[in-house]
């Protein structure tokens, strides 16, 4: 089939994921695009409680399956044995060992209770210009409930007269000391490398997207704290959220969550 200007379409699947040519393990490829889609929502909706849970599901249910689908498509290789040395090796890998015995029914609240966190930061309080430096080199920053819209905190928390700097941090049971984005993404390098591992198996063209040195196989997850830091400047007695990103929940004046 053929688009505009001549361009041959895609007729499968494993056309359109293939480098050059056909895919050759196109359900295994495509689950772990999926993973790649749903980390970024889960980074879009980081400050914003419940569609950050729901889109952490997600990635654990389409992150797991990348090693589902590589097991039902075995039948391209003519050894397989490769694979589960690598599947032994990855039983010592702590995000892959999380992730594969994660389960979508446990990411709730109170999974994320213990160690998740958030802090308020003030920027250009005039007050702190009466503050000793040598007391508190950084005054005025406060830990508040990470489970609030951060939309909350800006509209209807405090009322001040600048403006402030919003960090997020979410952890899970059995990540401890691991923060989530950063863990998902270390998860989907792992998973990335055995699928490319699978192509060049098969002679197969996989494309890199990797930096010369940099330790993550897409550069879209190498700054996590851009996501999680959001800061906000004054316009006319209000506070505004900086570059906030489209599609997130707005809570009308008033309205507490």
């Amino acid at each position: 089939m053929n688009g505009p200007h001549g361009r041959k379409l895609p007729d499968s699947l494993g056309e359109s994921l293939g480098g050059k040519g056909v895919c050759p393990v196109p359900f295994t490829h495509d689950r772990l695009h999926e993973a790649h889609h749903w980390w970024h929502e889960m980074a879009h909706f980081y400050h914003e409680p419940e569609p950050f849970r729901y889109r952490l599901g997600a990635f654990i249910v389409a992150a797991r399956s990348v090693t589902f689908m590589l097991q039902s498509e075995k039948n391209a290789f003519e050894n397989f044995e490769w694979y589960e040395a690598w599947r032994e090796k990855a039983k010592e890998d702590r995000v892959l060992s999380w992730l594969n015995g994660a389960r979508t029914a446990v990411i709730h609240r109170r999974a994320l209770e213990p160690k998740s966190w958030m802090e308020l930061r003030c920027i250009d309080n005039p007050r702190v210009l009466d503050i000793d430096d040598e007391e508190d080199p950084r005054p005025f920053r406060f830990r508040v409930s990470p489970f609030v819209c951060t939309h909350y905190y800006i509209r209807d928390g405090w009322r001040e007269d600048h403006p402030h700097e919003y960090e997020r941090h979410w952890e899970i049971e059995g990540l401890e000391n691991r923060e989530l984005l950063e863990a998902c993404a270390d998860a989907y390098d792992r998973l990335d490398e055995i699928v490319t591992e699978a192509h060049k198996r098969l002679a197969a063209d996989v494309l890199s997207y990797r930096k010369p040195g940099s330790p993550r196989a897409l550069p879209c997850m190498e700054d996590v704290l851009k996501y999680r830091i959001v800061r906000t400047s004054m316009r006319d007695g209000r506070e505004i959220w900086e570059n906030e990103p489209a599609r997130l929940h707005d809570h009308p004046e008033g309205e507490r969550r």
